[in-house]
Formats: structure tokens, C-alpha cells, sequence
């Protein structure tokens, strides 16, 4: 059985002072290690804008078994770390980031000074209040 990875790379980078735009392209690939693939992708992404700043967000759970394929001695300060669709719960054993920050990933990503957005709720506050807190006007 042969197992479909889809990977996002995403444009939108842009050297500062630079008017050239930059497209983004999504590519599907078929892969017996999608997880491994993928890991090595992002490997060469973060390798070719290592001197740029990175928001790299993964779409939960199931993004997990790429992140031991990610070679943390990449990472530093230039680094943003978060996931795309945190549950809305106090249990922890629920949410998607309490799930990534317990990987050895993580530890190793936290010691190389990776930033870090946490999206989970926060303790007595609503639905509606995290809904409004996400507006910016």
C-alpha cells in the first residue's frame, strides 16, 4: 500500500526591501515514508532560509511523525514553532501542543531558542473570548 503525503511549502517569503514576489506552490507526492519525506523537506526549507525568520506550524496530531525527521541543529531564535488547529479543551491529554511540547523534538528545539505560540485555551477562558481574542482590529 502506498501512502499519499501532501506537503505545503510555503511562499510568501520575501527578502526585506525586495519588491519580487514569491509563489507558493503545493505539491502532492506519493510516498511509502511520507513522514521521512516530509521531515527532509522541511530539513531543505529550513536550510535555505536559514536567515530568515520561520513560522513552522504543524496541523496536528497526525504531523507528529514528521517532527523526528527534522534535524533540530536548524533551528534557533530565527524559529517559530505552533499548530494549526489546537482543540478548544482544558484536557490536556486532548490538546495538540501538549502533545508536541512532551516530544524530545520539542526539548531539542526549546534548547536551540525556537519561540513558541501556544494556542491552547487558558484556564476559565470562554469559547467566544478565545474567538474575539484571535481578532485584531
Amino acid at each position: 500500500m502506498r501512502l499519499v503525503a501532501s506537503l505545503l511549502v510555503t511562499g510568501f517569503v520575501r527578502p526585506c526591501g525586495s519588491n519580487d514576489d514569491v509563489m507558493e506552490k503545493t505539491q502532492i507526492h506519493t510516498s511509502d515514508t511520507p513522514a521521512k519525506e516530509a521531515g527532509t523537506r522541511i530539513k531543505q526549507l529550513l536550510q535555505q532560509y536559514a536567515e530568515e525568520d520561520v513560522l513552522l506550524l504543524f496541523s496536528g496530531g497526525s504531523a507528529f511523525a514528521i517532527v523526528e525527521h527534522i534535524d533540530a541543529s536548524l533551528f534557533g531564535e530565527h524559529v517559530t514553532i505552533s499548530v494549526l488547529d489546537e482543540r478548544y479543551t482544558q484536557d490536556t491529554e486532548a490538546q495538540n501542543t501538549h502533545h508536541l511540547l512532551a516530544t524530545s523534538f520539542w526539548e531539542n528545539a526549546r534548547r536551540a531558542g525556537v519561540h513558541h505560540i501556544d494556542p491552547r485555551a487558558r484556564n476559565g477562558e470562554t469559547c467566544e473570548r478565545a474567538a474575539c481574542a484571535s481578532i485584531s482590529h
